[in-house]
């Protein structure tokens, strides 16, 4: 049965529903018109709106959110020209003159038809008679082109998708030079082999003031929100350094550091700020190649169907990648690894960032935990694979600070408990400091005193809330993780595992380079001489292993 044609008195199916017009905005941008348009733009700045807008067009309502909030933060740009250089407001009175300035302005077509559907009914007649220079239009009209325009306005999200996919809409850089129409138009022309240079034009709408400069003021705002809302510490401030890096150097760098820092919502945050030029994905700890490529196909804007196999999506990332160079930030980096114990292939996914990235100037960064480098021996101990190659391609590594100052707590405690004092501030940092728990037992504190507060009726969290929560909620839970999780585990029969060489972070040791390394493989019990035979020793004086790899 086909979810897409129904015949008549058959139920369409659920699925059918999904091609229905209404979502088309919903969905997104297609990442490959976008790619293509981009590649025509010589100015980084209207790249960069492209794959700014892009990204927002991917998230919860689409482009048609992108519109709702443009209109928002521009009220005052909405009317035509005329109506701006006019005063023209509701209420106000419009001669003749100026009502068929702008009038020419909307339908410059002057179709009767149109007037029909935009004038209210009282104004149609002056509509009709406002050539007869004795008729004076109604005190509404000004209020009639004020309401068109904002109706106008609500479907913005159409000319979004027209400015950046169709190659014949110019995109204008914030400082346009005076040539930049004649560069356009011509890298157009000679990409697409089409000499025919009609139907340009520069991307505006006649009833929003300079769109193009709303676009880029609503993206410098954007980042300064996201900035603004992201409290710098100092395991922050190595975050934006590594991606700073490897933003400029167009290369690779690595960010290793233990988890419940603060790493990933430095990350974020950096990202967020630079969707014009990064985007950022989060592994998971099952991550094989096909999950990957999908991640990454949704993160771009990439047709990524469960009908393609995972070779096509993987093509359509790569093609994606290597005409944008858009910069990828991979969160929770030891999963690009092969996980468990018996390892027989090698790293697929590593290889994959040093030759289709890093060989084709995409550049990348990837934030890790030490099992990044314990995984990488692991691997080179299992196969004949070498990091050599690996290890030239990292640029630079940034090692995060073992443990979060107080200051670094007390930053993020005020900005959680708000207007609540320092001496609220001091007693929540004083538990995360107690318990070990540092950021994670911040954000779960607060979050435990919001749920106490919502249960009573209130909106607002107060100190009581906090000690009342810290007191009987997080201490007696912190004690029985540190119970349950601090319990030593069972001893494996296999060998120990690979020691780290030198300290996390440091790639320059092989795991050859160590005498002290350990082996996957099992010891093989000593022959022991009995008479004229030859015997090996009981099970149990086998040597004592260490606890199994595990993440």
């Amino acid at each position: 049965m086909s979810t897409r044609h129904v015949e008549s008195g058959q139920r369409r199916r659920q699925n059918g529903y999904a091609s229905a017009p209404e979502f088309a905005s919903l969905r997104g941008l297609n990442g490959n018109a976008v790619a293509l348009k981009a590649a025509l733009q010589s100015d980084p700045c209207a790249r960069e709106l492209l794959f700014f807008l892009l990204a927002l067009s991917q998230r919860d309502g689409g482009l048609k959110r992108i519109a709702r909030e443009l209109v928002a933060m521009f009220p005052e740009r909405i009317g035509t020209p005329a109506m701006h250089r006019l005063g023209c407001k509701p209420g106000r009175k419009l001669t003749a003159k100026e009502f068929e300035t702008i009038d020419a302005e909307i339908f410059p077509e002057n179709s009767v038809a149109t007037m029909e559907e935009f004038l209210a009914d009282d104004e149609r007649g002056a509509r009709r008679q406002v050539r007869n220079p004795d008729v004076q239009p109604s005190r509404d009209a000004a209020e009639s082109f004020c309401s068109k325009c904002r109706e106008r306005a609500e479907r913005l999200d159409e000319f979004l998708e027209e400015l950046c996919c169709n190659p014949k809409i110019q995109v204008a850089a914030r400082d346009p030079k005076d040539d930049w129409q004649k560069n356009y138009t011509r890298a157009v022309t000679e990409a697409t082999g089409d000499d025919d240079r009609s139907g340009f034009k520069v991307a505006s709408v006649i009833y929003f003031q300079d769109v193009l400069g709303a676009l880029y003021e609503f993206q410098r705002r954007y980042a300064e929100r996201v900035n603004a809302d992201f409290v710098e510490t100092s395991i922050g401030k190595t975050v934006f350094e590594a991606l700073d890096y490897a933003l400029e150097t167009g290369r690779s760098a690595l960010i290793e550091g233990n988890s419940g820092f603060g790493k990933t919502t430095g990350l974020k945050a950096w990202c967020e700020s630079h969707l014009g030029q990064a985007r950022y994905i989060q592994l998971t700890g099952i991550t094989t190649r096909t999950q990957f490529f999908r991640k990454l196909a949704k993160a771009l804007g990439v047709a990524n169907g469960g009908g393609m196999t995972s070779g096509r999506v993987q093509s359509r990332v790569e093609d994606f990648l290597q005409r944008t160079k858009l910069m990828l930030v991979i969160d929770e980096g030891q999963y690009l690894w092969p996980q468990g114990k018996r390892i027989e292939s090698h790293p697929e996914l590593i290889n994959w960032l040093n030759t289709a990235c890093y060989n084709e100037g995409v550049p990348f960064a990837i934030s890790a935990t030490s099992q990044f480098s314990l995984r990488r021996q692991h691997v080179e101990q299992s196969t004949d694979w070498s990091s050599e190659q690996s290890r030239r391609r990292t640029r630079r590594v940034f090692r995060l600070p073992e443990l979060p100052t107080k200051e670094d707590l007390k930053a993020v405690a005020l900005k959680l408990v708000g207007d609540l004092g320092e001496a609220c501030a001091d007693y929540v940092v004083g538990y995360a400091l107690t318990s070990k728990g540092y950021f994670q037992a911040l954000t779960d504190a607060v979050d435990d005193a919001r749920m106490s507060a919502k249960k009573a009726g209130r909106d607002r969290i107060t100190f009581k809330d906090l000690k009342a929560v810290i007191h009987d909620w997080r201490a007696p839970s912190d004690a029985l993780l540190q119970r349950v999780f601090d319990s030593k585990p069972e001893k494996s029969r296999r060998g120990p595992l690979p020691r780290l060489a030198a300290s996390p972070g440091d790639d320059s040791a092989a795991p050859e380079d160590s005498a002290e390394q350990g082996t996957f493989r099992a010891p093989a019990r000593p022959l022991q001489v009995s008479g004229n035979r030859l015997e090996t020793p009981p099970r149990s004086v086998r040597p004592e292993a260490e606890p199994a790899l595990t993440g």
